[in-house]
């Protein structure tokens, strides 16, 4: 199996054991689910984590720090546009992150959030190595 369908198949699969696993999804609006799993934050944190290995490996010297930061402020930046100016929004009343009017979800969720992207990554080193 190449390479990057191993990416593929770990991302699919740490999304699918979050998505079931985390109880937070269900949006304000309509919800479409596929075996019981809300298909929106499955296909998007799955490919996020795509996303990240690509970034990782565009990059030159210091690639994991500099991944994990542009992830955390990939991250905030498309929860702000999701949230504020798409309207994409959880049915919850937690409050936002570091005082930003974003990520409204329990801390448990936050936590994962900020740190799902190096995890990810760290894996697919820890597993197949660097190309």
């Amino acid at each position: 199996m190449h390479k990057e369908m191993k990416y593929l198949m770990l991302a699919l699969t740490m999304s699918i054991l979050w998505v079931s696993m985390s109880g937070i999804y269900n949006y304000k609006g309509e919800n479409d689910y596929i075996f019981g799993l809300n298909v929106f934050p499955l296909v998007l944190w799955t490919f996020g984590r795509v996303t990240v290995r690509m970034s990782y490996d565009s990059q030159n010297g210091q690639r994991f720090i500099k991944t994990a930061v542009i992830y955390v402020i990939g991250l905030l930046a498309i929860e702000a546009v999701g949230y504020h100016f798409l309207k994409i929004q959880l049915n919850s009343g937690f409050s936002g992150i570091f005082g930003l009017d974003i990520l409204h979800v329990p801390l448990y969720a936050k936590i994962y959030y900020l740190t799902a992207g190096p995890v990810y990554l760290a894996l697919t080193k820890l597993l197949w190595g660097d190309p």
